[in-house]
């Protein structure tokens, strides 16, 4: 049964009150800042975000986004620059261009979203930049139009910036735009069956992402998650062009466990293996 679920704002409430459970069987989260951007697009213009069969196992992905754009920040490494470097990683805020021209691009996006530096809001040269997770804090009506006063815009700019900050306001904390599906199977294989047939869209998720996952749940004292990407990460550096994934790091893994088979099953990600497989995992490693 389609259930409605209500705003943005109290999805993100309840995650916060722990009311919402992300269980261990998630991925981390994995889209770019422009996926980010695509999202809160998709929102202002009213299109649906989630598919038909919806539950928060499918959403993480999406509720993340929403929770770093409205609560958070997103830190990505700069080109060129070293990985140890104090200023590799600069922390950047989602921003919404109120001024930005209403017209649809070649995407079809109407809204011009991007993550920029806090130093940036407001005004800069013919933008007018404004934090999205502040419209959390602004009421409709007269505290926008303060907001708006403060920064010198004639009447054409008022009018267009006003009817994008209301409309804001109105997609994360007016419009009911949340809706779930309640699943009440407890199967293992019938979740992942679900995880895969709703991920069609965003970022492709992959079996073995599920499979890491339930390592992460089973896991005692080592982070399954941290380990494997990281050593990914380090065999990667190596030289250039080295392609090694988590996919190859948990098969070899289950290979030199010396388990009964390295296929990605279920069955082969039981408790009693997953122990093997940490305690194995420095000589592994």
């Amino acid at each position: 049964m389609h259930q409605q679920g209500g705003t943005i704002e109290n999805a993100l409430n309840s995650i916060a009150s722990h009311e919402y459970v992300l269980p261990a069987i998630q991925r981390e989260f994995v889209w770019q800042p422009e996926q980010v951007c695509n999202l809160f697009d998709s929102l202002m213009q009213g299109y649906p975000f989630d598919k038909p069969l919806t539950a928060v196992l499918d959403g993480q992905q999406r509720l993340t986004a929403f929770n770093i754009g409205l609560r958070s920040s997103m830190a990505r490494k700069l080109p060129y620059k070293w990985w140890n470097s104090w200023d590799a990683f600069p922390k950047r805020i989602l921003a919404l261009d109120l001024l930005a021209s209403p017209d649809p691009d070649e995407e079809g996006s109407r809204y011009f979203f991007e993550f920029i530096g806090e130093g940036r809001i407001g005004v800069d040269d013919d933008r007018l930049w404004f934090r999205v997770s502040d419209i959390l804090g602004m009421e409709s009506g007269p505290a926008m139009l303060n907001w708006l006063m403060q920064h010198g815009l004639d009447q054409e700019q008022l009018s267009r910036a006003y009817e994008t900050l209301d409309r804001l306001h109105r997609a994360v904390r007016v419009d009911q735009v949340v809706a779930f599906y309640e699943e009440k199977s407890q199967d293992i294989e019938r979740v992942l069956s679900i995880f895969i047939r709703c991920n069609s869209g965003g970022t492709p998720l992959s079996y073995s992402n599920l499979l890491l996952s339930i390592a992460v749940s089973q896991w005692k004292n080592l982070d399954a998650r941290r380990e494997v990407h990281g050593l990914v990460d380090e065999m990667n550096k190596v030289r250039p062009g080295l392609l090694f994934n988590a996919d190859f790091v948990l098969k070899a893994g289950l290979m030199l466990s010396d388990l009964a088979s390295v296929g990605f099953r279920v069955e082969n990600f039981t408790y009693d293996n997953m122990a093997v497989l940490e305690e194995n995992w420095p000589n592994i490693r």
